[in-house]
């Protein structure tokens, strides 16, 4: 069967679970949200990267300071990755934990 027949038949399955779960309030509550504030797809893939590996555990503990290290880099992540040295983005980020 073709990968495409066999979306097919999941599509009502996960329609209906859409319909019934309030995806827009989990996602507020989850890192996940963070990358969704950018327009710029490779500012949204840095912020995706940077959450995925420094949230894990309580989000509630790890959302703001992954809040306060995307305010560090400023409108593009993506800028700052690409544009900043090793040592730039040290120094940058000095003073940021995860713990």
């Amino acid at each position: 069967m073709r990968t495409w027949a066999r979306a097919e038949l999941l599509r009502p399955a996960l329609e209906a679970l859409l319909a019934s779960t309030d995806a827009a309030a989990r996602v507020r509550g989850d890192p996940v949200e963070l990358p969704h504030r950018y327009s710029d797809p490779r500012d949204v893939e840095v912020t995706a990267l940077l959450c995925a590996a420094l949230a894990y555990g309580r989000v509630d503990l790890f959302k703001p300071r992954l809040s306060r290290l995307l305010e560090t880099l400023g409108p593009s992540p993506a800028s700052v990755a690409r544009d900043s040295t090793a040592a730039q983005l040290v120094r940058r980020l000095e003073g940021f934990r995860t713990g």
